[in-house]
């Protein structure tokens, strides 16, 4: 009876932890690369580990292994820190089974803790609007988006030639909510005031998925 209580505590315990994590990961991404089923399966994924282990914990932890390596090598990461909220999954479970609870929250403490000091808590993918158009228009059209979009956008290039056109980029505040779906806005309206040929959104990452 003690064995089943002890499987019992520690699945209720690794499908806690695995929500906690599914919020950590949904704080640090962007609802451009955030995936809400991956921070749903991070519970499953927290209670079949814990379940392997406890039916033979070193078999269990070279499938677990196993598994995480060939999950890893056929599913592109959309973003680098995936590989350490991975990593981070399995070794909670070898915790939670090994009755190493305290070890497993001062651990969960100190990464968060080392995100934090090395800025991986913070999102750096920025939503950048390219607009191009006639050289002659460029002032119009500068006057035109910070009349409107002041708060909302930064120059970050501008590039004109006379008979070649021109090209600005701005980039979105990114404490706007949902950069992207107002980036769409800003561009339908440029379009409408007929001062411009052409208009891009453009997500950028500083890392590239792998």
């Amino acid at each position: 009876m003690k064995d089943y209580e002890e499987i019992i505590l520690a699945m209720v315990v690794s499908g806690f932890f695995g929500i906690f994590l599914g919020k950590v990961y949904k704080f640090t991404h962007s609802r451009a690369v955030d995936s809400s089923s991956m921070e749903r399966s991070f519970v499953i994924y927290s209670m079949l580990i814990t379940m392997l282990l406890f039916l033979n914990f070193y078999i269990g932890g070279l499938a677990v292994i196993g598994s995480v390596t060939i999950n890893r090598f056929r599913s592109p990461l959309k973003d680098h820190r995936d590989i350490l909220y991975i990593v981070w999954l399995v070794a909670s479970s070898f915790s939670i089974v090994s009755h190493q609870y305290y070890s497993l929250g001062l651990g969960s403490v100190f990464i968060i803790f080392l995100m934090y000091i090395t800025g991986s808590l913070k999102n750096y993918n920025r939503v950048l609007l390219v607009v191009r158009g006639k050289s002659e228009m460029e002032n119009n059209v500068i006057d035109r988006i910070s009349q409107k979009f002041g708060n909302s956008l930064k120059m970050r290039y501008n590039n004109s030639a006379k008979g070649a056109g021109m090209e600005l980029i701005y980039e979105l505040n990114p404490k706007i909510e949902n950069p992207f779906e107002k980036a769409m806005l800003m561009k339908k309206d440029l379009y409408e005031s007929g001062e411009v040929q052409e208009v891009n959104c453009i997500y950028q990452e500083d890392d590239m998925a792998i």
